[in-house]
C-alpha cells in the first residue's frame, strides 16, 4: 500500500492564515525577479502558487521523498548557476527554495510558525540587494502584515479583528525601534557587504566603462540613474568647471579608445596654481573601482589610490554606497615635462587610419605649426562647418574618423572627442581622451550637486609646452543653433540642460524630483553609507570610545536599560488589569454613554445599568439592553469556541451599529 502524506490538523482559521501567508511569500519574492536570474524567483512563485492550489482544493501534498528530490535538484541548479552555494545570490536563491518547499510540509500550527519566521528572513534578505527608501517602506508593510498573521495565530479561540491586529503589528514594530537604533549605532561595522562581494546582479548599475567606442556614452544620455552626489566646503564650482574625470585613454585602434597597456603607474606630476576645493563624494554602487574626481584631484582618499592619468581608484570594488573625502585644484599644471615613452603613446595612430583627417591636420600644421593655433583651427572647424550635436547619432561606417569629419557630421560627445584627438595627434600634438561626467544639478534643499548617468561625457587633454595637460572640450565648439535634442522629451535631457525653457508642469516636476532626491541623499548618507569610519566619527561626537570591547559594553548597557524599561512598562500594564475582548467592547460602549453624563456605579451590573439608561434616555433603551445582554452572554456564558466566537461577533456588531447611529 502506498503511504500517503500525513493529514493536516489545521483549523479553518489557521488555513486562512496559511493562505494569507502564501500571499505574503509571493509579495516578498516578486521584487527579486529583477535581482536574480529569472528562473529562480519564477520557480519559487510557481511552487507557492501550486501550494495555494493544493490548499484551496484540499488536496494532499507530495510525499516527503518527492520534496527531498526537489530540494536536491534546487541545490544542484543553484550550484550550476552560481558555482557555489555561498554568497549573496546563491544564498538567497537557496532560501527562496527552502521557504517554498517548507510550505508543502505544513501540517500543524508549529509548522505555520516556522514558515512565518522564514517569511521574515526572506524580507530581510532583500536588503542585500536594495536598501532604498521605497523597498524599506515595502518591507515594513510586509513585516507588519506577517506580524499580524503571527499575532492572530497566537490569539486563541477569540482573535481580535484585523484592524486591531494591524495596530498590534505596527506597535510591535515600533517597539523594536529602540533596540534597532542601538545596534545600528554601536554594533561594530565591517567593510563591504554582509556576505562578501556579491556577484553582479541582473540589474547591475550601468555607467561609463574603461573604453570609448561610438555610442558608448550616447546610450546613457537619457539615464536618470544617480552616479554620485557631492557636497562642497564653500561655494560649488561654476558650471563650466564641473568636469569629473573617471578614465583616461591614450591607445586608439581605429575604432576604440582604451588605456595603453604600457601606461606608467605613476599618476603624473601635479602643481596646483589656484584655489583648492574640498568636497565629499557619496557614490552609488557601480561594481567597479573607478571614483569620479573633480578636475584635478590632489591626492587619494583613504582606501583609494591615484593611477596613471591622475585618476582615482578604490582599493575594493564599489559594490555599495560609499563616501569619500576629496580635494581638487581648480587651476594646475599637470606634467610640465613629458617623458619620451608617454609622448609616443600620446601621438600613436594606427597605420592606414583617418587618411583624410591626417591630410587636413598637415595643412593646418603647414599654415601655422604653433600647437595652440592648431587647437584653435580644429575648434573653429567644428563650429564653422555643418556639424550637429545629437543625442541619437547615426552609425559610422568604415573609417569612423573620416566618416564623421567629412560625411556624417552628426554625433555625441564621444564622436567629437575621438575625431578631435585624431586631428591633434596627426598634427603632432600629444593628446588623450578623458571619459567622465560633466555638469550636475544643484540641489537647493540640502546644498549638494547631483550627477546622474545622463551627465556622462567625453573630452580631450592636449599637452602644451609649459602648460602640461590642458582640457579641451570639442563638443562645446558646436554652434548652439545646431544642437539637436532628439530625445528632448526624455527626463534625462530636461535635467541636464541648464537654461532650457521649461513649462510650469516641468518646473513643478523637477522641484518635486529634487525634494525626493534630498530625502534619498539623507538616507544614503546617514544610513546606507554608515560604515566603520562614520561609526567612529559618530562615537567621538557623542563622547564614546570606539573599539570592540568598548562597543560591546555599550551594547550590553543599552540592552539592559531597554529590558528594564520594557519590564517597567509591562508591570504597569499588568497593574491596569487588561480587559478581555468582550470587556473592551463593552467599555467602548460605556465611553459613548459617558458623553451623555451616564456612568455605571461601582457595584452596578451591566443589566441594571442598561435599565437606568433606558429610563433616562428612552431613545437608547433598545441598544443599551441589547448590548448589556450580549456582553453578559459573551463574558460569562460557557460553550464551545464556535459559540463564543459567534457571541463576540454579535456584540462587536451591536457596538458598531450604536456608534454609527450617533
Amino acid at each position: 500500500m502506498k503511504r500517503r502524506a500525513p493529514a493536516s490538523s489545521l483549523t479553518p482559521d489557521q488555513r486562512m492564515i496559511f493562505a494569507l501567508l502564501l500571499a505574503a511569500q509571493a509579495a516578498t519574492v516578486a521584487p527579486l525577479l529583477v535581482e536574480l536570474p529569472l528562473w529562480v524567483p519564477g520557480i519559487t512563485l510557481f511552487l507557492i502558487g501550486l501550494r495555494a492550489l493544493f490548499l484551496w482544493r484540499n488536496r494532499p501534498t507530495p510525499r516527503s521523498w518527492v520534496l527531498v528530490l526537489l530540494g536536491i535538484g534546487a541545490a544542484a541548479a543553484v550550484l550550476a548557476q552560481f558555482h557555489s552555494l555561498n554568497g549573496r545570490d546563491a544564498g538567497v536563491s537557496m532560501l527562496l527554495f527552502a521557504a517554498a518547499l517548507k510550505s508543502f510540509e505544513i501540517r500543524s500550527r508549529r509548522d505555520l510558525i516556522v514558515v512565518i519566521y522564514l517569511a521574515y528572513l526572506l524580507t530581510v534578505a532583500h536588503f542585500l540587494f536594495d536598501q532604498s527608501i521605497p523597498w524599506v517602506l515595502y518591507a515594513l508593510a510586509l513585516i507588519v502584515f506577517v506580524t499580524m498573521l503571527l499575532t492572530r495565530l497566537h490569539a486563541g479561540p477569540q482573535p481580535p479583528g484585523w484592524r486591531s491586529l494591524g495596530y498590534v503589528g505596527l506597535l510591535r514594530i515600533l517597539a523594536a525601534i529602540p533596540l534597532t537604533l542601538l545596534l545600528f549605532a554601536l554594533f561594530p561595522r565591517i567593510e563591504g557587504p554582509l556576505w562578501g562581494r556579491p556577484a553582479q546582479s541582473q540589474n547591475a548599475v550601468t555607467g561609463i566603462t574603461n573604453q570609448l567606442t561610438p555610442g558608448s556614452i550616447a546610450r546613457l544620455a537619457t539615464s536618470q540613474a544617480v552616479a554620485f552626489r557631492a557636497t562642497f566646503t564653500g561655494a560649488p564650482p561654476a558650471h563650466d568647471a564641473r568636469y569629473w574625470r573617471v578614465y583616461v585613454m591614450d591607445h586608439f585602434n581605429g575604432r576604440r579608445w582604451v588605456q595603453s597597456p604600457s601606461a606608467r603607474p605613476h599618476p603624473g606630476n601635479l602643481q596646483p596654481t589656484g584655489q583648492i576645493r574640498h568636497y565629499s563624494l557619496l557614490m552609488q554602487a557601480s561594481d567597479r573601482h573607478a571614483i569620479p574626481a573633480l578636475d584635478m584631484p590632489l591626492q587619494a582618499p583613504a582606501r583609494a589610490r591615484l593611477e596613471a592619468g591622475h585618476v582615482l581608484r578604490a582599493n575594493n570594488l564599489i559594490d555599495g554606497t560609499r563616501e569619500f573625502a576629496l580635494s581638487a585644484a581648480s587651476h594646475y599644471v599637470l606634467d610640465s615635462t613629458l617623458a619620451p615613452g608617454a609622448r609616443r603613446a600620446a601621438l600613436q595612430l594606427p597605420p592606414g587610419v583617418a587618411l583624410q583627417a591626417r591630410a587636413l591636420a598637415e595643412r593646418w600644421r603647414a599654415a601655422d605649426p604653433a600647437p595652440q593655433a592648431i587647437v584653435n583651427r580644429a575648434l573653429a572647424y567644428f563650429h564653422d562647418h555643418a556639424f550637429y550635436y545629437t543625442l541619437r547619432p547615426p552609425p559610422l561606417h568604415g573609417d569612423i574618423t573620416d566618416d564623421f569629419l567629412f560625411k556624417v557630421r552628426r554625433g555625441f560627445c564621444e564622436q567629437y572627442a575621438s575625431a578631435f584627438a585624431v586631428l591633434m595627434r596627426a598634427a603632432g600634438i600629444p593628446t588623450r581622451i578623458v571619459a567622465g561626467y560633466a555638469g550636475g544639478e544643484w540641489n537647493p534643499v540640502l546644498h549638494y550637486l547631483l550627477v546622474r548617468q545622463a551627465n556622462a561625457h567625453a573630452w580631450v587633454e592636449v599637452w602644451l609646452q609649459g602648460r602640461g595637460w590642458v582640457r579641451i572640450d570639442p563638443t562645446s565648439a558646436v554652434a548652439a543653433s545646431r544642437v539637436q535634442r532628439s530625445a528632448a522629451n526624455s527626463p534625462g535631457v530636461a535635467t541636464i540642460g541648464e537654461g532650457l525653457h521649461i513649462g510650469f508642469v516641468q518646473h513643478w516636476f523637477n522641484t518635486l524630483s529634487m525634494s525626493w532626491d534630498s530625502v534619498e541623499y539623507f538616507w544614503n548618507l546617514t544610513i546606507v553609507a554608515f560604515g566603520p569610519q562614520q561609526q567612529r566619527a559618530f562615537l567621538q561626537r557623542i563622547g564614546l570610545q570606539s573599539g570592540g570591547i568598548a562597543q560591546a559594553l555599550y551594547i550590553a548597557i543599552g540592552i539592559a536599560v531597554l529590558m528594564l524599561l520594557g519590564l517597567g512598562i509591562d508591570l504597569l500594564r499588568r497593574s491596569a488589569a487588561p480587559a478581555d475582548a468582550p470587556t473592551r467592547l463593552y467599555r467602548r460602549h460605556l465611553r459613548r454613554l459617558a458623553r451623555s453624563g451616564l456612568r455605571p456605579a461601582p457595584s452596578e451590573g451591566a443589566l441594571d445599568f442598561a435599565e437606568r439608561v433606558a429610563a433616562q434616555l428612552p431613545q437608547e433603551a433598545e441598544h443599551a439592553r441589547r448590548i448589556a445582554a450580549l456582553y453578559t452572554q459573551a463574558r460569562y456564558a460557557g460553550g464551545d469556541t464556535k459559540r463564543q466566537t459567534h457571541r463576540l461577533r454579535q456584540l462587536m456588531q451591536a457596538v458598531r451599529e450604536t456608534r454609527k447611529s450617533d
